[in-house]
């Protein structure tokens, strides 16, 4: 069974300019990404795909991450599905005659994943002979009781009624981007991550961090920071 470990990072940001080297805590972003997935002993094989120079020279320092090319400018756009990032990155494996049972897909973006949660669900995939499984987290907060339609009226939702209390509401998850798992057929055949059929996989909150604006990396500069200091 082998397992090719997936990192995409592309130069540009729309959010957060240079996001991916930006210092959170004193380390870039995507450095955090780096040292979990290179202490995988359960990924065979850790490819980025990226088009930033300096990007790839901060993975030289793991010997596990390799950067087989740079990614082509088509690929590497703020509007290029992520699905074309990794189907690139199956055809150079054809091409060099590498084949994987399972890709895992890990964005830079989630700095706060525990080992032995990664560990763990790679393993239940595996083990479970899953097609996809995906990292979810419960939400910090229900989203909402209700929202307004066109007539600026109150819709209930989630089979709330008025008198409801918050903590008869159902639990509600969140899709992180800490980790999907898919076989390799099963990509190749849908050119997606998730379906239907496909399995959740409920992870500590710490993973919702996922940083797309200022805001979300000052929440996460201040957890890292109390992380940091609290060993």
């Amino acid at each position: 069974m082998k397992v090719l470990g997936v990192i995409p990072a592309r130069k540009g940001s729309k959010g957060i300019k240079g996001k991916n080297l930006k210092k959170l805590a004193g380390r870039p972003l995507i450095d955090y990404t780096f040292q979990l997935v290179s202490s995988l002993k359960i990924i065979d094989q850790i490819y980025l795909t990226t088009d930033d120079a300096k990007i790839i020279k901060l993975a030289k320092k793991y010997d596990k991450i390799k950067v087989p090319f740079i990614r082509p400018d088509d690929i590497a756009g703020d509007k290029t599905p992520m699905h074309e990032v990794v189907s690139h990155l199956i055809t150079y494996c054809d091409e060099i005659d590498e084949q994987y049972n399972y890709i895992a897909l890990f964005q830079p973006t989630t700095p706060f994943r525990k080992k032995h949660e990664i560990e763990e669900m790679l393993q239940f995939c595996i083990n479970n002979d899953l097609e996809s499984l995906f990292a979810v987290t419960e939400v910090w907060h229900h989203p909402s009781e209700y929202i307004l339609n066109d007539n600026n009226k109150i819709n209930y939702i989630l089979d709330s009624k008025q008198n409801s209390r918050r903590q008869d509401f159902k639990d509600v998850f969140f899709i992180t981007g800490a980790l999907y798992i898919i076989k390799s057929e099963f990509f190749r055949n849908t050119k997606s991550f998730i379906n239907k059929d496909s399995k959740p996989y409920c992870l500590s909150q710490e993973t919702m961090i996922d940083i797309d604006n200022s805001f979300h990396f000052e929440v996460a500069e201040a957890y890292a920071r109390s992380l940091k200091k609290n060993g």
